[in-house]
Order: structure tokens, then C-alpha cells, then sequence
């Protein structure tokens, strides 16, 4: 049966030219290991390559290829920290808007004094246009960057949330 089965390896389903004779298949089936004076059943051109035990110090992984950077991979905290922090801004902006305050950022007073909708909008759009230049930094190579943008983008539009929530109320005066 064993032998058979070696037979049926060897002849249909190796190639004619194998790297292995028949008689090495089928001490290999057998368990057998090959000795190493023997080198018999090893192709010619197989035996002029040098052996791994011949390698050179080198860890295993340095034979393994290295895969491709991966593009394009964001840093989710980042993306939530730049939301987060500009949609503070907006929403402590439109809460100091409904107290009678107005729009102190010469950025956004051509909209005029309580610009709501237009500042929501004005935002949004930021927003989308620094993920996407998160994005753009990302795929060429720098993640560091774009991690750097929106966590930076998101303290920014915390810290100008938290300056108007301080904000004192006008009617209070």
C-alpha cells in the first residue's frame, strides 16, 4: 500500500524532471530521514545551492519578503478627536448665540453676528476638507502627520468650545 502510494506520487503526479527520486519519496513516506552524506537522490542543481545551515547569521524573518505599507490607514482616535472637538465648537457657538452673543471670530463675521446654519456649514466643511488631508498624509507615507492634524485640529476646536462656554452671559449685566 505505501508503496503504491509513493508510485502514484513519483510517476503521476510529480513531474518528470522532480527535485526527488522515487526512493527518497518513499523513505520520506516511510519516515525516514536522509542522510546527510547521501546526496543521491537530490537534484544536481539542487545540491550546488548552499544549505541553511550554511546561511549567514540571519534572523528568520529577514528571509521573508516585507510586505507593501499599507496606504491610506487613518487613526480612528484622531478622525473622533477632530469631529469632537470642532462640533464642540459649533455647538458651544450657536448655545452663546441663542444668549444674545455674537460671532467674535473675524474668520466668520462676514456671515454676520449669529451666523447658526452658515457656521455649521463653514465647519463641516473644514472638518471634511482636514480628514482629507489626514487622508492625503497617510497615504504618502506620513501617519505620524496626520495623527498630528487631528489631534491638534480637535484641542483647537475644544479649546475655543471651552472659551465660549466661559463666556459670560450679556443679559446678566
Amino acid at each position: 500500500m505505501l508503496t503504491s502510494a509513493v508510485d502514484v506520487l513519483a510517476n503521476k503526479l510529480l513531474p518528470t524532471n522532480s527535485m526527488f527520486s522515487p526512493e527518497a519519496l518513499e523513505r520520506a513516506a516511510r519516515g525516514v530521514k536522509p542522510d546527510a552524506e547521501d546526496a543521491s537522490d537530490v537534484d544536481p542543481q539542487l545540491a550546488q545551492l548552499p544549505s541553511m545551515a550554511t546561511a549567514p547569521n540571519t534572523s528568520a524573518t529577514s528571509w521573508a519578503p516585507t510586505p507593501p505599507p499599507v496606504k491610506g490607514r487613518l487613526d480612528p482616535l484622531s478622525i473622533a478627536a477632530l469631529v469632537g472637538g470642532q462640533a464642540m465648537d459649533v455647538g458651544s457657538s450657536i448655545q452663546q448665540f441663542g444668549r444674545g452673543n455674537i460671532e467674535s471670530n473675524p474668520m466668520y463675521s462676514w456671515m454676520g453676528e449669529r451666523p447658526s446654519a452658515g457656521l455649521t456649514a463653514m465647519k463641516a466643511l473644514q472638518t471634511a476638507l482636514a480628514v482629507r488631508a489626514m487622508k492625503k498624509l497617510a497615504d504618502s507615507g506620513h501617519p505620524t502627520a496626520a495623527k498630528v492634524v487631528g489631534y491638534l485640529g480637535g484641542a483647537a476646536g475644544a479649546a475655543a468650545g471651552m472659551y465660549n462656554m466661559t463666556r459670560p452671559n450679556p443679559q446678566d449685566k
